[in-house]
């Protein structure tokens, strides 16, 4: 045994005890995210293995699975961030679509009065109700005041 394959030895232990770690954290992760994120850890761990494999057993046919595990590993990442992204970060959940028209109607209600109360400060009117006292916006004139 030369240096080059003690080598490639040391380096096949090291990610299969990547790969080990990350499965237990795969199984373990207390959150989605930490799950997530073993998954997209293990597909890197793949790679790593292949390119091994390819290297050290000069094996160049094998060059489509690293295709293969870069398009796994992008496809599983973007997925997950699309249904983390709908999960709620105190319970881990995901919204009623009550509670997120809820949200979106007063976000919109509010971005509408920023919008008037900035378009009345350009005027060098003040407006003096927002939207959390009523829905209806008072729109104060120079003719008022």
């Amino acid at each position: 045994m030369d240096a080059v394959e003690i080598i490639y030895w040391v380096a096949a232990a090291l990610l299969l005890g990547a790969a080990l770690f990350t499965l237990l954290r795969l199984a373990w992760g207390p959150t989605t995210l930490d799950r997530a994120l073993a998954a997209d850890l293990l597909t890197s761990v793949a790679i790593a293995l292949t390119v091994l494999v390819i290297v050290w057993w000069n094996r160049a046919d094998l060059q489509v699975l690293l295709v293969v595990f870069a398009l796994t590993g992008l496809f599983s990442s973007t997925t997950i961030a699309k249904f983390i992204g709908k999960e709620s970060k105190v319970r881990g959940e995901p919204l009623p679509s009550a509670q997120v028209e809820q949200f979106e109607a007063k976000l919109a209600e509010e971005e509408a009065w920023l919008e008037r109360r900035l378009h009345l400060g350009r005027h060098g009117t003040v407006e003096t109700t927002g939207p959390e006292r009523s829905g209806d916006y008072a729109e104060t004139t120079e003719e008022e005041q």
